[in-house]
C-alpha cells in the first residue's frame, strides 16, 4: 500500500483552531480537540495518507445493497 507523508507546522491558534501553514503555502484551520495535547506554535506536524481499500470496498456493498432494496421494492 501506497503512503504519503505531508508536514505542516502551527502558524497560530485562534479559538478553538490551529491554523496550519504547509509546505506549498496552503493553510488549513484544523480543530485544535484533535491535535495532540501540548503543542505549540511553530511545532510541526506529520500527516500520513493512505488509501483504506477495505473501507471503501464496504461502502461499495453498502451502496449495491441499498439500490437492490430499491429496485426491489420498485416492482
Amino acid at each position: 500500500m501506497s503512503k504519503k507523508n505531508i508536514k505542516a507546522v502551527i502558524d497560530r491558534f485562534e479559538g478553538t483552531w490551529a491554523v496550519l501553514a504547509f509546505d506549498d503555502g496552503q493553510m488549513l484551520n484544523w480543530p485544535i480537540k484533535n491535535l495532540p495535547d501540548g503543542l505549540r506554535e511553530g511545532a510541526v506536524l506529520r500527516f500520513t495518507l493512505s488509501l483504506d481499500g477495505d473501507e471503501e470496498l464496504e461502502r461499495q456493498q453498502t451502496a449495491k445493497d441499498l439500490l437492490n432494496e430499491i429496485l426491489k421494492n420498485s416492482v
